[in-house]
This record gives C-alpha cells, sequence and structure tokens, in this order.
C-alpha cells in the first residue's frame, strides 16, 4: 500500500497519504501516519517529499477498543431486544387472557389521523355478546353495529361516537342494545 501510494505520488502528483506499521527493535508496533507531496526538479522529475510522521498507536489502540465496545453493545443490545420481545408476547398474552376472562366486555378503539370513522382493533367475546354485535361485520365497518341500537337511541348514540372520535376523548355513554331478542341498557 505505501509502494502504491509512492508511485502514485510520484507518477501523478497525488499528495501522499499512508497508514503503516513499524516493529521496534525491543518488538513493539507502532502504527504511523504519513503525508507528503513529492518535490520535483524543473524537469519535472521527482527529487525528493517533503512531509510529516506521526505516532498514531494510541489513536489506532482507542479505535480498536471503540469498535471491539461497540460490537459488544450491539450482542447485548440485540439480546436485550430478544428478551424485550419475548416479555412484550408474554404481557400481551395475558392481557388478552384477562380481557377474555372478565365479567365485563373490553374493547380497542382506533381513529387514525385522516379517518372520519375509527375501527375496533380489538373486541373481547364478553364485549360482542353484551352488544348483541356481529363481530365480523362491526370489524369491517362501525356503522354495522347500529342497527342492535334501540331505535329511539340510535341518534343520539351515533351523535356521542363521532363527538368523541373527533374530541379524541373517552368515550361515556349508554343506549338500549338488541341482544337475543330483548332491548338491554348498555353503558
Amino acid at each position: 500500500a505505501a509502494e502504491k501510494c509512492l508511485t502514485l505520488a510520484a507518477r501523478d502528483g497525488t499528495p501522499i497519504a499512508i497508514n503503516y506499521r513499524i516493529v521496534l527493535p525491543d518488538g513493539s508496533v507502532r502504527w504511523i501516519e504519513a503525508d507528503g507531496d513529492i518535490i520535483r526538479d524543473s524537469a519535472g522529475k521527482a527529487i525528493r517529499i517533503a512531509g510529516s510522521c506521526r505516532d498514531v498507536t494510541k489513536q489506532r489502540q482507542i479505535e480498536n477498543e471503540s469498535e471491539r465496545y461497540r460490537q459488544q453493545l450491539e450482542v447485548s443490545l440485540a439480546e436485550r431486544t430478544s428478551e424485550l420481545d419475548v416479555a412484550l408476547r408474554r404481557l400481551e398474552r395475558t392481557a388478552y387472557e384477562l380481557t377474555e376472562n372478565i365479567p365485563v366486555g373490553t374493547y380497542t378503539f382506533v381513529k387514525r389521523p385522516g379517518q372520519r370513522l375509527g375501527k375496533y382493533e380489538f373486541m373481547s367475546k364478553r364485549f360482542v355478546e353484551l352488544q348483541g354485535l356481529d363481530r365480523e361485520a362491526v370489524a369491517a365497518d362501525i356503522r354495522n353495529g347500529l342497527p342492535v341500537v334501540h331505535p329511539d337511541d340510535a341518534e343520539e348514540w351515533a351523535r356521542l361516537n363521532l363527538e368523541c372520535m373527533d374530541e379524541e376523548r373517552p368515550f361515556r355513554g349508554e343506549a338500549r342494545h338488541l341482544v337475543n331478542g330483548e332491548y338491554r341498557w348498555i353503558a
């Protein structure tokens, strides 16, 4: 590499910039950084090099140590991320099992930016039963849940739902829902 750099500098006038190792008489290795330019005579013939050399051994050691630490950190981070993924899956499973086994209906309803209506991301089995809903139909379009609301409550129920979505606030309301042929008050 050093010879190639010097050959290019002599041939093309490319500035010299090389790093190389030297072995001292005591056997220790040193990293040297050198730079310079070829000095030419009036005929353009290379006659000498003007430049400087610096011992950059400490810098190289620090760079190598930094790289070693970076690699160790990446391994540790990957291991920790994997552990957290496993813990998150367990937590999600526990949360799912809890929501499916408590006596109240639970759901997660999300309205994304730019959507007029949101959609159910999750509906517990008990929520679907209490509301008298068809899970697939309501998951596809929230408006499919309106027919189960008593006709006298439907307009207010829809207005309240839209208002809560528009204002991004928790839903609080009650209405009569048709469940298994009878109306129930649902809050």
